[in-house]
This record gives structure tokens, sequence and C-alpha cells, in this order.
């Protein structure tokens, strides 16, 4: 399914230039191209209200942090992102600065092709009332405080108990997000087109409590037991909370996802090996690394070359 484009929010990332500049220079070349646009800087101003019938895509300028700060508003309004990358890591943005015009003029050209990504829904129950509640785009994490000590947790799913965790906390994300925090604490690399989410432990206490993967119609609670540290939940590294003991953190699939264009060309194999998350191996045919060529001349004269 694709969608045309008539009017488009332009969000910056706070407090740089950079984006400003870039986010007026794409405004000014859509306005030639009879495309309506609205340039604001991230958090300066209210979240527009007439977003989802105003708007038919939303470009985001700026990093992986600036992307999950406005994906956070996303959910279910049914508006497109799509991001150009002027952060370092980059994950979340297919476009690249130097490339934007012509991503830009496929996408006129061509229509909008539209994917949807699943999002995390979480409440937190103390005794028998809802404390706090919301979703989680990247992940969910629930973590120990300044003092170096063991949180105590018991994980259940579907009302199945799965078993105790002693760890320095736990993380729970999105396919999205498997390659943020959950993938550096050993936890696996979800294709963003699946519907699951990755359990991971941070650093379980002798134990092989290995990383999970689960369906997105089953549903994760993780009961904060008897600890003498101090445990907070934070949503997608921008929220944070404070857990109390016997607080039951419940997890699930949001009703409502995001919206993400398809940028022709990204490769998203392509992209987990220049970004470090898929290392490459060598392998050795006939004494020849693969795709080295072999010399086909004098074995003498090589000899002879090699050594003078």
């Amino acid at each position: 399914m694709t969608q045309s484009i008539q009017n488009v929010l332009i969000i910056t990332k706070t407090g740089n230039p950079r984006a400003s500049d870039l986010g007026r220079e794409i405004s000014q070349w859509l306005e030639i191209r009879s495309v309506d646009s609205r340039v604001v800087e991230n958090g300066a101003e209210p979240w527009p209200s007439d977003l989802t019938s105003a708007y038919d895509l939303v470009m985001v300028l700026g990093g992986d942090g600036t992307m999950l700060s406005v994906a956070r508003h996303m959910p279910g309004k049914g508006v497109p992102l799509v991001g150009v990358n002027l952060g370092k890591v980059g994950f979340l943005a297919d476009v690249c600065p130097e490339n934007w015009r012509e991503d830009l003029s496929t996408l006129l050209d061509t229509g909008l092709e539209v994917r949807e990504r699943m999002a995390l829904s979480y409440d937190v129950v103390r005794g028998d009332e809802v404390v706090f509640s919301g979703r989680a785009i990247n992940d969910l994490v629930i973590g120990r405080g300044a003092l170096s000590r063991l949180v105590n947790l018991e994980l259940s799913v579907d009302g199945c108990r799965v078993g105790l965790l002693r760890s320095d906390g736990l993380i729970v994300s999105t396919p999205m997000g498997s390659t943020g925090y959950g993938v550096s604490a050993g936890g696996p690399i979800l294709h963003p087109a699946l519907q699951a989410y990755g359990v991971t432990p941070i650093c379980p206490f002798l134990s092989d409590f290995n990383p999970l993967v689960l369906p997105s119609d089953r549903n994760l609670a993780v009961e904060i037991l008897p600890t003498t540290a101090e445990v907070f939940l934070t949503v997608d590294g921008q929220e944070v909370n404070r857990l109390l003991e016997q607080d039951k953190l419940r997890v699930g699939r949001s009703a409502t996802g995001l919206c993400f264009v398809r940028v022709q060309g990204a490769d998203y194999f392509a992209k987990l090996r220049a970004k470090g998350f898929i290392r490459e191996q060598t392998l050795e045919i006939g004494g020849l690394c693969a795709g080295e060529e072999e010399n086909t001349g004098n074995s003498d004269m090589g000899s002879e070359g090699a050594d003078g």
C-alpha cells in the first residue's frame, strides 16, 4: 500500500543548528515541489493535536534519541515516520543526510510504502492499583540504583511461572529496540518485522538464566521480590519510575504500533554489518581467503618479488 505526500511535519533535534538548517532547507525544497511543510524543534512546543489529519509524513532530523522521543508520541496516529540520521549510531534512521534529496524525490514520485512495527504496552500494579502505565517503543529496563546490589525478580508468562532471577536487572525489548541495550547484554537481535519481544537478564548471578523470545500475544509479568537495592523502571531510556517491593510489571503487545516509511535501497542486514552487529568471518580456500585472487604468474618471479 502506498500513500501520496501533500503535507510534511519536519521535527529537528533540540538545540542542534545543523538539524535546524537542514530542516529549513528541506522545507524550501518541498515548497518548490508544491508540498506543504512545517518545521518544529523537538520539545520546543506542544505536540500537534491535529497530527493525524494534517500530515502525511513526519520527518525526524537527528539521532536515535530524537527518533525515539518523537516515536513515543506516534502509536495509534497512523502517520508514518522517516528519519534523517544526524547522530552517531543512526540505526533507526534510514536516510543519510547526503542523500535526502534523492530519497525524498523517490518518495514523492512513488508514494509512501508504509510498514508497521510493534510497540509494547505496560503497567505497574501496586496492591490493587495501577500506579503507572504507558507504551515502550524500544525497551523497558528494570535496574538497580547507585549501590551495586542484586535485584530479585519473579518472572511468569501468561500466569505460568518462568523462574526466579537474581541479577542487575532485566531488559524487555521490541524488535526495533533489540539492537540497543538488549543486544549489549547478550540478548537476541530480532528482525523489525517480527511480532515478538525479547527478555534479557542483565548479569544474572551464578545463573544460566538465558534470554527469551516471546510471541507478541504472550504477556509477561515481573514481580519485585524483597531486595536491599533500590529498583527503577526506565522506559525507552527517557522516563524513569521507582518500583517498590511486591510491585508487578505487566508487559504485552500494544494494540497500536508505529508506522515507518520504507526507504528504497535501505538494507537491514547491511546496516547490521555496518554498525558492527555482525562481524563477517573469512574462509580460507586452498591457502587463500575467500575473495582473494590467486596469483597466476610465474611462481619464481612472484617469490623474488615478495622477497625483494
